[in-house]
């Protein structure tokens, strides 16, 4: 089955080029390009992509609240944020909004296929220059954690995190609440000294828990 894909960026030439760039892929479809904010959240709820790749300065409704709106959806798509701001309280900013990945326009093009089929098997992905700038920023704010700190729900919500599952899939696959999913989600972001599920994620795989 083919990855759909929406294109947001209110560049045509960059859109031109990115769905250049995927048409070399197998499995990549690209369902449709959004130009502003209003466009991707409509465009997002009419084809219901598995991927959407968005920039995150355009005109209409702001990337920040378009991840947020379609987090909270039953099944939202992956969201891979494509951007030339490169500094980390931007970077730290949306992943903290529920962004599923991060990757530079001054990146290499082939980065984004790559991310994209990562993306669509349910893992999270920063390019090494973005997660190079997270742990850099988080180096000094990460507590040495010692693995009984985490309790063993903690761990297995954990994992569900680093798989990519949204809290109301986690209550599911768990038979409790979604309530009950967002004390632990917290509990795991206050015992690692994280502001943020990716982020909690990256520590967990650098440190092989995941």
């Amino acid at each position: 089955m083919s990855v759909k894909v929406i294109i947001a960026d209110d560049h045509a030439l960059v859109r031109s080029g990115i769905r250049g760039e995927l048409s070399r892929h197998l499995g990549i479809d690209v369902v449709a390009e959004a130009t502003n904010g209003d466009e991707t959240w409509e465009l997002t709820k009419k084809h219901h992509p598995d991927v959407l790749l968005l920039d995150i300065n355009m005109p209409g409704m702001k990337a920040f609240h378009i991840i947020r709106a379609l987090k909270e959806e039953d099944a939202p798509p992956k969201i891979l944020v494509l951007t030339a701001y490169g500094d980390t309280t931007t970077i730290l900013g949306i992943l903290k909004a529920g962004a599923d990945g991060y990757l530079l326009k001054e990146e290499d093009p082939a980065l984004i296929s790559e991310a994209i089929y990562n993306l669509s098997n349910g893992e999270t992905w920063l390019s090494q220059a973005v997660s190079e700038k997270v742990l850099e920023v988080s180096g000094g704010k990460l507590k040495v954690v010692r693995g009984n700190e985490l309790t063993s729900r903690e761990r297995e919500v954990l994992q569900m995190m680093a798989r990519g599952d949204t809290n109301k899939k986690i209550a599911i696959s768990l038979q409790t609440s979604v309530r009950t999913v967002e004390f632990h989600v917290g509990n795991i972001l206050e015992k690692l000294g994280v502001e943020g599920r990716v982020e909690a994620v990256v520590w967990a795989k650098e440190h092989g828990w995941v």
